[in-house]
């Protein structure tokens, strides 16, 4: 076996064709663009490892463990959950597994400079360390080339089976093949500023709104003059797409087409750019640093009543930020007014042992460390205040009274955001890097005012069919 991929490969991955334009889409997709926190930065592996280790929850056992072989071996784990509340959180979970796991020893590497970059080089050079921190779109730049162990057989060893992680595809799968294990999750929806809707006599957002009425609430909850807008909207697809696909939009594609130029998805498409530039209930998109101002983001200023986006993310990063100046919720998500529905956009980070790991004779402790990120740190990870509100992908930590409780209000809607039908992954594919960065580019200038909306979509299509028709390896699921 080897983990190895081609020169060729390695530099169009890291290099014009995807290039830092890419890798930051690709970030901004993951939620990974920002800080955490105001005060996060890098720690090295040393302060990782060395850090005092404080309020470890107590251990509850989500699966059977396996009892540790008498030889200790050291296996070797490449993540950047290095900083901010992450950092905080893995800190912990390591010196938890530690405890359990005496005989596996773990060598913790940060993973430094451009995420996608740095493992880009690392598997190009047969580089990578037992258990790497993945995604989606390297699952699929890489799922041929013999780089990570197939799943499937340790995860029926010990127990597990997809129903025990959130349902979504493709992102840790191809069609029943799991390559990769789920760690944490993404998804989009809402928070909302409930001192601000108090204060401004609006009803609070009921289930089953549509966008009708977000958007009438946006607008009374607008005064420029005092500088506060109904919602923020961002010219990011994983903004306005969900909006998309609830008025009934399919896919982002559908095999080698691009499907995001029809009437409908012109018409949904053209509402979301109304919202900045004819309705002007959100700020300017190109004003947000000067909106934030000292408060990291635009939602912690206390002048913004309601942010969409990758809600998950926002319910971790936020706490800290806000702390007790207003009151702030997970807000009931609308539905389409077209269509009565509501789909949600997802993502997420997963891990992989790599076939390295299995020719060093290290891959049974790998999986000991793999299968404990997903399932019992997940357990412990919603009791660690540093780690709050992120999106965990196992499904009994979502019952959790320490998880559902505030704040913000309203954490309990996080289960019904995962179980809602219809979760739309990014698709990913092997070179959907281009695609997506080719997408964001043809469609920002709408926001802006500075193209139809209409012109905007057909020349995204356009461009990115272009990337569909190079691609080469799609998940075994599609219709290509």
């Amino acid at each position: 076996m080897q983990d190895r991929i081609s020169r060729r490969r390695a530099l169009w991955l890291t290099g014009a064709g995807v290039g830092s334009v890419a890798g930051a889409a690709i970030l901004a997709a993951c939620g990974e663009s920002a800080p955490e926190d105001p005060e996060a930065t890098a720690a090295p592996a040393s302060a990782v490892q060395a850090a005092e280790v404080t309020a470890v929850a107590t251990p509850r056992s989500a699966v059977q463990e396996a009892t540790p072989t008498q030889q200790s071996v050291q296996i070797s784990f490449a993540t950047d959950h290095v900083s901010g509340s992450r950092g905080k959180a893995m800190q912990q979970g390591m010196a938890d597994f530690a405890s359990r796991f005496p005989n596996i020893p773990v060598r913790f590497v940060p993973i430094g400079g451009d995420y996608h970059d740095t493992l880009s080089i690392q598997f190009a050079a047969g580089s990578l360390d037992d258990v790497v921190l993945w995604s989606g779109q390297l699952l699929y730049a890489w799922i041929d080339a013999d780089g990570y162990l197939l799943l499937n057989p340790l995860m029926e060893k010990s127990g597990l089976s997809p129903s025990d992680f959130v349902p979504w595809n493709n992102i840790w799968t191809d069609g029943d093949d799991w390559w990769a294990f789920p760690f944490q999750g993404n998804i989009t929806g809402t928070v909302y500023n409930i001192s601000m809707f108090d204060t401004a006599g609006v009803e609070r957002p009921q289930s089953g709104d549509n966008y009708d009425v977000m958007l009438e609430n946006a607008r009374r909850l607008t005064d420029e003059d005092a500088g506060t807008f109904g919602v923020w909207v961002r010219d990011h697809p994983m903004w306005w797409g969900p909006y998309m696909f609830s008025d009934g939009v399919a896919s982002w594609r559908d095999g080698r087409s691009t499907l995001i130029n029809s009437d409908v998805a012109k018409e949904s498409y053209q509402w979301s750019v109304d919202i900045v530039v004819k309705e002007k209930v959100s700020f300017d998109p190109g004003s947000r640093q000067s909106f934030a101002a000292d408060f990291g983001d635009p939602f912690s200023t206390g002048k913004l009543g309601m942010n969409p986006g990758t809600v998950a993310r926002a319910t971790g990063s936020l706490v800290g930020r806000i702390k007790d100046r207003f009151s702030w919720a997970v807000m009931p998500e609308p539905v389409s007014a077209r269509t009565n529905e509501r789909r949600h956009g997802v993502n997420g980070q997963s891990h992989i042992i790599t076939t390295g790991s299995e020719r060093r004779g290290r891959a049974e402790q790998a999986w000991e460390l793999v299968k404990y990120l997903s399932t019992d740190f997940a357990l412990q990870f919603v009791a660690i205040p540093a780690a709050r509100g992120n999106l965990i992908t196992y499904m009994p930590a979502f019952d959790d009274p320490v998880y559902r409780a505030p704040p913000p209000e309203g954490m309990e809607l996080l289960k019904e955001y995962v179980n809602t039908p219809g979760p739309q992954d990014h698709q990913f594919f092997d070179n959907w890097a281009e695609w997506n960065s080719v997408l964001r580019q043809n469609t920002q200038l709408p926001f802006r005012d500075e193209q139809d909306p209409g012109e905007a979509l057909d020349m995204a299509v356009a461009a990115c069919d272009t990337v569909l028709a190079a691609g080469t390896r799609f998940p075994k699921t599609d219709n290509v």
